[in-house]
């Protein structure tokens, strides 16, 4: 993550993914089924946030497998339906492989007829000023936190807090809520 946004990059999202299996002919139309991006701000090339997808079960066709549309990253536009279903990819991976993509990249999950779910955990890191879906330090609490590495404090969102008086704005800087340098 440091290369790509930066050392001050925070864990923006977490989530679980249960893929469930549906005969080919009965499979929901739900969000991740349809071609989307994960984080729609296209920012002129400006990669501002990247998904790291673990797989928990090995990814395949059959239990439906994350479908990517290579040179669809950073289009503020959806591309055609027919374009997207023709050049879509079926990333394949065994368990415990990650997939790694910039988060304006158009995906979709496949559709699952294996007969059994699919599970995988995604990750979603942005830069840090970018407000994070769950605050993790106030769900976490102080204690968690600080009990962890200084990288993990950061990717936890530690030093992108919010002030919420000025006693808090007017610290010394390492102790200030929101650092200096963090994008």
């Amino acid at each position: 993550m440091d290369r790509v946004l930066s050392d001050t990059a925070i864990l923006h999202l977490q989530n679980g993914f249960i893929l469930p299996s549906f005969p080919s002919v009965a499979t929901p139309e739900v969000f991740q089924n349809a071609f989307h991006q994960d984080f729609p701000r296209v920012l002129s090339g400006y990669v501002a946030s990247v998904n790291v997808m673990f797989a928990i079960d090995p990814f395949t066709r059959d239990n439906g497998a994350t479908l990517v549309v290579p040179g669809t990253h950073q289009r503020a536009e959806k591309p055609d339906a027919s374009y997207l279903t023709r050049n879509a990819v079926a990333v394949e991976c065994p368990a415990g492989a990650m997939l790694v993509f910039d988060s304006t990249l158009w995906d979709a999950a496949g559709r699952n007829i294996s007969g059994k779910d699919r599970l995988a955990i995604n990750h979603q890191f942005s830069r840090s000023f970018f407000k994070q879906q769950i605050d993790y330090v106030r769900a976490l609490g102080d204690t968690v936190i600080l009990d962890q590495p200084a990288r993990t404090q950061q990717l936890l969102g530690w030093y992108t807090r919010v002030v919420t008086s000025l006693d808090e704005y007017y610290q010394p800087p390492e102790r200030r809520l929101y650092r200096k340098g963090q994008g």
